[in-house]
């Protein structure tokens, strides 16, 4: 529970502390999907769009290769048959919420829904508009 509750003040501090910055977002869905074209995606966002400048080299697949190790994905979604259950689709994203089996109280539940909830905002870039942000200010930490 303590996890989700920091995750959920980390994630909202993010938000609202780099509302004035420039941002790239990026999943670890995606970067484990297809890491280089992900890690290509995210430079040419950071120097065209951010103004960072360009790295010294180019990124190899070694490089990505040294600090991605797919052994680590968290597979708490899968029940005992390998299966996940949806326990909500959420937003005009349509983004799905998976159970997580380490869940087992009601209150964790909610918890749990509330962060991954935020979690899709921030993948479907709501998360980022000034209405959700002014929504976010005016919200109790938890």
């Amino acid at each position: 529970m303590k996890g989700l509750q920091v995750w959920l003040v980390y994630n909202k501090l993010a938000i609202l502390n780099s509302a004035d910055l420039c941002r790239v977002v990026a999943s670890q869905d995606n970067v484990l999907a297809d890491p280089m074209n992900e890690i290509r995606r995210i430079q040419k966002e950071l120097i065209d769009r951010c103004g960072v400048p360009s790295p010294s080299r180019e990124i190899t697949i070694d490089d990505v290769n040294s600090f991605i190790d797919i052994k680590l994905v968290n597979h708490n979604h899968l029940d005992n048959n390998g299966e996940r259950r949806v326990v909500e689709v959420y937003g005009a994203s349509k983004c799905v919420i998976y159970s997580d089996k380490r869940i087992r109280s009601e209150q964790l539940e909610k918890l749990y829904v509330k962060a991954m909830k935020l979690y899709c905002d921030m993948q479907s870039l709501e998360a980022f508009t000034p209405e959700y942000i002014e929504k976010l200010l005016n919200l109790s930490p938890i």
